[in-house]
């Protein structure tokens, strides 16, 4: 599994700005979703770049399929969840009870 949201490019424009417009063609609503979810895993543990953690989101249709690893500092210890209600917020409060 591959840390949270690797391989994401954000664009980020002045509102009413001509460049929205452009920027708007190419936005990806369902990869944008998937982003939302595995930032809002790392938000909820408070987790930054070398928090030993991975995440992926996924769609199928118009679900989306988080799923995420939390480890022990050693890596000896792994939880891992997927919840299809509660998306990153939730899942990461599961994960980060059990350490």
């Amino acid at each position: 599994m591959p840390a949270p949201v690797q391989g994401a490019l954000a664009v980020q424009v002045r509102t009413g700005s001509d460049a929205g417009v452009v920027v708007a063609v190419v936005d990806d609503i369902p990869s944008r979703r998937c982003v939302t979810a595995e930032r809002s895993f790392l938000a909820e543990i408070g987790a930054g770049c070398h928090t030993p953690t991975g995440a992926l989101a996924t769609v199928s249709s118009t679900l989306i399929w988080p799923q995420a690893s939390l480890f022990s500092e050693d890596h000896r210890q792994v939880e891992s969840a997927t919840d299809l209600v509660a998306l990153g917020i939730l899942l990461a409060r599961s994960l980060s009870s059990e350490f």
